[in-house]
């Protein structure tokens, strides 16, 4: 059995001197955070947390920023787009998501559409190959980043996850088949046929799995991160096999494998999970201050990112970057702008 061994991060030693200068990007899916905070709050009241209707997107942009010795240094907005999430960069050209689009930046634009792109969360790249995570569909594809090709494609509903939930918490079967849906309609299921996604929208209520991240391992394999069901996947691509890799997560975000270990975020348990051949680590945040009271006892950890044994973590209840090192056990708190929503970052480099 798999030993668990938990961390307290409010009780190592706050530093700002353990880390060099951060170069990153990220992205901020609206510049409205009351909003958001507003609308995660009261779906805590359902059985699935997330929206129930389609709501107007937010004002969000792609940013620039400096970290350094405690505090940002520099941050610049590069794009001021709709609801920007996912975010990845290859070469000297930044990739980023906006709704329902890719856009790729560099010495010339491209734009990557697909009927099939709703609520884009993430965006990962590994030579020349272009993930793109569509939640709204519980979809993954991937493209040749240099031809804008789609080489492959997976949704979760025709992989055994196509039970989403009505707004009064029963079963809505998910198809996008119309001789399953038939088998459905036969069967007397309560269902939804999306034959055209230009017509139709799933709220994250509403959705299957809700898968929220893709990315790649080592062997171009694919780690997926289920937010309705607090689980990590590991997806063979030619056996098209899932094995379970990290369970009872709530409501997670950002599952990514590294050399040697597999690392998520339980957002709404406010701890960092991080998982290796002989050990389950928990990174408590709970206990961090400047947390507002009107929050109480709810956290919100976005995703997680780890470079050079130095782990940054997004707080979306602190307004911060929580900056520390698990082995020397030193953290750092770097408060931004209160106003955003920040959902990924990317680190271009450490100085």
């Amino acid at each position: 059995m798999m030993k668990n061994i938990n961390y307290d991060i409010s009780k190592f030693e706050k530093n700002s001197n353990f880390y060099n200068t951060i170069e990153m990007y990220i992205s901020i899916k609206s510049f409205d955070l009351s909003s958001i905070r507003k609308r995660y709050i009261e779906s805590r009241k359902r059985s699935r947390v997330g929206s129930v209707e389609r709501r107007p997107p937010s004002e969000g942009g792609i940013a620039k920023m400096v970290l350094s010795k405690g505090s940002i240094k520099d941050s610049e907005i590069l794009y001021n787009v709709l609801e920007p999430r996912g975010l990845c960069l290859y070469n000297d050209k930044l990739v980023f998501s906006s709704e329902n689009k890719i856009f790729i930046s560099g010495d010339k634009e491209h734009v990557i559409n697909n009927k099939w792109f709703s609520y884009i969360h993430s965006l990962d790249i590994k030579n020349e190959k272009l993930l793109v995570c569509s939640s709204g569909f519980d979809a993954i594809f991937e493209y040749n980043i240099n031809n804008l090709n789609l080489s492959w494609e997976w949704f979760a509903w025709e992989n055994g996850f196509n039970v989403g939930k009505n707004d009064d918490g029963s079963d809505l079967f998910l198809t996008r088949d119309k001789r399953e849906s038939e088998e459905f309609k036969k069967e007397n299921k309560n269902f939804l046929f999306i034959e055209d996604p230009s017509l139709n929208v799933l709220p994250t209520a509403k959705r299957a799995a809700f898968i929220n991240n893709a990315s790649y391992d080592y062997n171009y394999n694919i780690i997926l991160t289920f937010f309705h069901l607090g689980s990590i996947y590991y997806l063979d691509k030619e056996k098209n096999v899932l094995d379970l890799i990290i369970k009872d997560l709530k409501t997670p975000h950002g599952g990514f494998a590294y050399s040697d270990f597999i690392m998520a975020t339980s957002t709404s348990a406010g701890s960092v999970v991080i998982k290796d051949d002989n050990f389950q680590y928990f990174v408590s945040f709970k206990n961090l201050p400047q947390k507002n009271k009107d929050l109480k006892d709810m956290e919100w950890l976005q995703n997680t990112r780890f470079h050079n044994g130095i782990f940054i973590t997004i707080d979306s209840n602190r307004n911060s970057f929580i900056i520390y090192d698990i082995a020397k056990k030193l953290y750092d708190v770097i408060p931004y702008n209160p106003d955003w929503s920040i959902q990924d970052l990317q680190i271009k480099c450490s100085i």
